[in-house]
């Protein structure tokens, strides 16, 4: 092996060398827990909140679209040192293998909004779920879950409310003053009658 030779094996090694100490560098920043022994949650640990806005529970729309909008949030705990989202995903029951998988790394709070289109009538279900990964003492490391359901209809049918013009509420408010009337008459009526027969 010649010195050129030689300085190009050296320099390839060092190359290598210094990637690869990156690359490691990376892989520990983005998963600091890693290294962690792995625990359950503890009772002071709350699992992640969510927070559904749109579509509203057990409602019917008359449209095939709604608004998915909701927020997770991380669950309270008095005991870890620190928190965070790893996993939110949603399931709708009339979708099939559709990518609804997000990774918030390095944040206590999701929020996400979309318009799904194209929805078939009937009685539907969205599925919210999300990870939360925390830290406790001693090099510890934990998960804990939580999901959240809704529920509601897609449907063609509309309601049709009767119309109330103004002419059919002059007619009834004619009809209640023909009877008073009516009645008023009748009365006094009925009433010399009984005078009369009354009379010595």
């Amino acid at each position: 092996m010649n010195e050129r030779t030689a300085f190009v094996v050296v320099g390839l090694v060092s190359f290598f060398s210094v990637m690869t100490g990156v690359l490691f560098v990376r892989f520990v920043d983005a998963n600091p827990y890693w290294w962690y022994t792995k625990v359950q949650p503890d009772e002071h640990t709350k699992s992640p909140i969510i927070s559904i806005f749109s579509p509203q529970n057990n409602t019917v729309y008359n449209e095939n679209n709604v608004t998915l909008s909701f927020q997770i949030d991380c669950g309270e705990s008095k005991t870890a040192l620190d928190t965070l989202l790893l996993f939110v995903v949603y399931e709708t029951d009339w979708e099939d293998d559709s990518d609804n998988r997000f990774a918030p790394w390095n944040y206590t709070s999701f929020s996400h909004e979309v318009n799904l289109i194209k929805i078939p009538e009937g009685n539907h279900s969205i599925t919210i779920q999300a990870t939360e990964k925390g830290t406790y003492e001693h090099a510890t490391a934990f998960t804990i879950d939580s999901s959240k359901t809704i529920f509601f209809t897609i449907t063609s049918e509309t309601e049709e409310i009767p119309e109330f013009s103004s002419w059919t509420a002059m007619m009834l408010l004619f009809s209640v003053l023909s009877v008073a009337v009516t009645v008023y008459k009748v009365r006094p009526t009925k009433m010399l009658k009984h005078n009369k027969r009354c009379k010595f």
